[in-house]
């Protein structure tokens, strides 16, 4: 039978011993990582109703391949999971708070990876009390490509007397899967390199200071050095040449992308059980919907077939319980379910609307770009998933409906639109900015919404400032470590700055938050002094400008059909779930794992012996 199913076909019925069309959102997938097996849950990539199969009433299922079959019922994806990698490192310029570890294995796998970098009296550098020895982790995403970076969690070794990673910088350090087995811990190839400043948890969250201190994030701070392969694998009932072949054929016709600049398909059948799967630009942030569409794409079908499965997707899509995966279907079978999916947009009932826009969307028509953004703006189940449709686009009418967010009153929507645009058009005047002494990007948006600083946490270290002008008044007085900044006036800010072994450094720049910004950086403060400092004028009433952090916008949200958009955050039975899988929106403290413990210490925790490839 069938592994993995995404739904069944229209018109079939299902067996009892059928597997369920929501089977692959619980789906383990199995791929081989160098010497290594990783297992992973995949995701659907649709909003469906919860406890809810809406397509498999009436339907019935055929193991054999026949006209009409659903790619999805004969295979399932492979590489959608997130790949743990993990290593060990060293942090640097801690000012005094660092330690030196004590003899460990992990001491010693630091030593010896440290030496391939051909750095002599390493003992001597592992004891400088600026130093600390930290286990690094991150998780590569699906299709991640050579060059992509991702976030990365450092955390100090249970036992380390190091105070305080604050200020710290972790030296380039190489990452890679792992996995323990009864004797020792397997490792895989090289698969990321890290390396950047640290953010301690404490300038996120206050409470447990200590704690807080000793573990942190670098945003951005992994670049992947090894390609991530995305696929197929055929169920064992269906392997042979010939469907691979096929499915593969299918595809193709439906998909087309450049390599080395020339046009190809998409698939690329490897053996008689398993194709490659290449990915489109317009689904790079989104290759979760992708899959879900490759596997609704229908092979081997007539064109007699093809019309009656139009008409009966139309009117599925009318139906607010079927209209997300008919809405699927339509833009897996292209342009010939355009039509359909433009009538939709014609619907009294929002939820259709939004489905057939975001297909369109992914299929590269604009004819849905104001249905998406007032999605954005008033829906908050669909703000995900319009913001990744709009950025999908990229055109015109994209980049305005993205510009016309930022005046939107939720901070949400507005960052978010921010960073689809930076993401779908990163060379638009629109998201330029300053990477300001190499430390953090610093963006000016004009808004017509209330002034607001936003700071990121994932991605890379930015500020952006929303609209108004920003300035701190004569109320400002910030006094931290080594560090104080105060109002000289109404229209001056002195800055002065003391380290350790060296002369004291002055600044003195006008009241608007950027001048402060880049002469802090100037003397050496880094992106969490920054947030720290505009959180404590915030409070004291130094500044009258919004101050957000990290707003991205949120899945797994309910919506409640049948009430008008934005009213959808009541608790109902009757509600929606978004199993996407984020890729534009992804936030490294939030990575899910089935032990606590095991994210926060990582297989490193457990080193007893290692063996490398």
């Amino acid at each position: 039978m069938p592994q993995w199913r995404i739904d069944a076909q229209p018109g079939r019925r299902v067996g009892k011993s059928a597997t369920q069309p929501r089977l692959l959102c619980a789906l383990v997938m199995v791929a081989s990582i160098g010497a290594m097996t990783i297992t992973a849950a995949s995701s659907c990539s649709h909003i469906t109703k919860r406890g809810q199969s809406p397509d498999t009433e009436g339907m019935e299922f055929n193991e054999k391949l026949e006209h009409g079959t659903y790619v999805g019922d004969v295979s399932g994806p492979i590489g959608l999971d997130k790949l743990k990698v993990e290593g060990l490192g060293l942090v640097t310029g801690l000012d005094g708070t660092g330690s030196d570890p004590p003899p460990s294995p992990q001491r010693d796998f630091l030593v010896d990876d440290i030496e391939t970098h051909e750095i002599e009296n390493v003992s001597e550098l592992l004891a400088d009390l600026d130093n600390s020895m930290v286990q690094i982790l991150g998780f590569v995403p699906p299709g991640a490509q050579r060059g992509d970076r991702f976030d990365l969690v450092v955390q100090c070794m249970p036992k380390s007397k190091t105070k305080s990673l604050e200020g710290g910088f972790l030296l380039s350090s190489r990452i890679k899967p792992l996995l323990v087995t009864s004797r020792s811990v397997q490792m895989g190839h090289n698969t990321a390199i890290a390396e950047g400043r640290v953010l301690v948890d404490r300038v996120f969250d206050s409470r447990d200071g200590d704690k807080n201190l000793v573990s942190g994030i670098i945003p951005g701070g992994g670049v992947v050095t090894r390609d991530r392969e995305t696929g197929l694998q055929l169920v064992d009932t269906a392997r042979s040449i010939q469907n691979a072949t096929s499915i593969a054929r299918a595809c193709n016709a439906r998909f087309r992308t450049r390599v080395g600049g020339t046009p190809e398909g998409v698939a690329n059948p490897v053996t008689d059980r398993r194709l490659e799967i290449l990915i489109p630009d317009e689904y790079r942030h989104n290759i979760g919907r992708y899959f879900h569409v490759i596997l609704n794409i229908v092979f081997d079908e007539t064109a007699d077939q093809r019309i009656n499965r139009l008409e009966l997707l139309e009117r599925q899509l009318h139906n607010p319980p079927t209209t997300s995966i008919s809405a699927i279907r339509l833009e897996a079978i292209g342009d010939e379910g355009k039509g359909a999916l433009k009538r939709g947009l014609r619907s009294d009932d929002f939820q259709v609307q939004f489905h057939a826009a975001q297909a369109l969307a992914y299929m590269r028509d604009n004819s849905g770009v104001e249905i998406l953004k007032r999605a954005v703006q008033v829906e908050p189940a669909f703000r995900w998933h319009g913001l990744s449709a709009l950025a999908s686009i990229r055109d015109g009418t994209s980049e305005q409906a993205l510009t016309g967010l930022f005046d939107s009153e939720s901070a949400e929507a507005r960052y978010g639109a921010f960073r689809a645009l930076r993401e779908s058009m990163p060379g638009s005047p629109t998201v330029d900015g300053d990477f300001v002494n190499r430390e953090f990007m610093l963006h000016r948006v004009a808004s017509q919404a209330e002034p607001m600083v936003h700071f990121s946490r994932t991605r890379t270290p930015e500020i952006v400032l929303f609209g108004g002008e920003h300035r701190f008044n004569e109320k400002l007085l910030y006094v931290d470590k080594g560090l104080t900044i105060r109002a000289a006036g109404p229209d001056e800010i002195q800055i002065l700055r003391y380290q350790a072994r060296s002369e004291p450094q002055r600044r003195t720049c006008s009241t608007q938050l950027a001048d402060v910004f880049r002469s802090a950086a100037a003397i050496g403060c880094d992106y969490g002094d920054l947030l720290k400092l505009v959180r404590d004028a915030t409070n004291s009433g130094a500044i009258d400008s919004r101050l957000v952090v990290n707003a991205l916008p949120q899945l797994n949200r309910s919506y409640r059909a049948g009430v008008e958009p934005g009213e959808s955050a009541a608790e109902t039975s009757d509600t929606y779930i978004s199993e996407e899988m984020p890729e534009m929106f992804d936030d490294a403290e939030k990575e899910p794992t089935s032990k606590p413990e095991s994210r926060r210490w990582g297989l490193f925790g457990k080193l007893k012996g290692t063996h490398r490839p």
